[in-house]
């Protein structure tokens, strides 16, 4: 049997736990572009100072009963679906078994956890209330040119399948906001001015409003590194979308950590869901 490393983060007032059966940055599932659970949950901790920003996209969308996350990491936006939208229905999927089983171990019978692809989920047409794609390298650029087929099979496929709300998180501000280049081809691109923040959102906006006639309500980024929006399919076109930055702020406490054994996991995981 081999060795797991599991781990205990205090998040946000809940305790959060973590199973890491691969190196950091190797995934179980042998996909180097894949990090596991911990590469972002324990060694990483920076990156969930931010993380209140998803809470800030469920406040948007509120209570509702059923909710998707096809890209659901270790489970710790899982948290804030909890907290404002506490669905009685609730998906969560990855390519990642550590962060399945981490998932599990954390929420039990509450979430629906599986190893999936997203491009293969086919619910049908309205299943859900809210599905959020929390991406790992989603762009507008990438969208639009149709050359990522990961993007391109799945987003007009989330539209699909959610009844009213969809979001997505944007890797790109970043770089469009630094590097003039970058800015350039947006322009060049979209025929429209991207000065800032707001012009970046706009862009977006305007582009899913005449690709897929579908409006962005609300859009939040953080700490000039990424950002999530929020689409709404009942919105009409004319209806104000309101962008809001996340300031950082600590909401993780020091990870406890110890390794057990793969029998141990086992049985946790099995503790978890009867």
């Amino acid at each position: 049997m081999g060795k797991v490393r599991y781990s205990k983060v205090n998040f946000d007032g809940r305790v959060m736990k973590v199973v890491q059966r691969s190196e950091v940055g190797v995934a179980s599932t042998k996909q180097k572009d894949h990090p596991p659970a911990s590469d972002f949950v324990v060694d990483r901790l920076d990156v969930s100072k931010t993380m209140h920003a998803i809470g800030m996209v469920a406040e948007q969308v509120g209570p509702c009963e059923r909710v998707l996350e096809p890209y659901g990491g270790a489970g710790w936006h899982a948290h804030y679906v909890k907290k404002y939208c506490n669905p009685k229905n609730h998906h969560v999927y990855d390519i990642s078994q550590d962060c399945v089983d981490s998932t599990i171990l954390t929420w039990g019978n509450e979430v629906k956890a599986k190893v999936k692809d997203a491009r293969k989920l086919n619910f049908k047409d309205g299943y859900f209330d809210w599905i959020h794609s929390d991406f790992q390298s989603w762009t507008l650029m990438r969208q639009a040119s149709g050359k990522d087929d990961h993007i391109a099979d799945t987003v007009p496929n989330f539209f699909r399948m959610s009844k009213r709300f969809v979001s997505i998180t944007d890797s790109g501000i970043f770089g469009v906001l630094r590097f003039p280049k970058n800015r350039v081809a947006y322009q060049r691109e979209f025929g429209m001015d991207v000065d800032n923040w707001q012009d970046y959102f706009r862009i977006i906006d305007e582009y899913f409003q005449k690709t897929f006639g579908i409006k962005a309500v609300y859009a939040v980024w953080w700490a000039g590194q990424a950002g999530s929006i929020l689409f709404d399919k009942q919105a009409s076109m004319d209806q104000k979308l309101v962008v809001e930055h996340a300031e950082i702020k600590t909401v993780i406490g020091v990870p406890t950590s110890k390794f057990i054994s793969e029998e141990k996991c086992q049985r946790l995981l099995a503790k978890a869901l009867s």
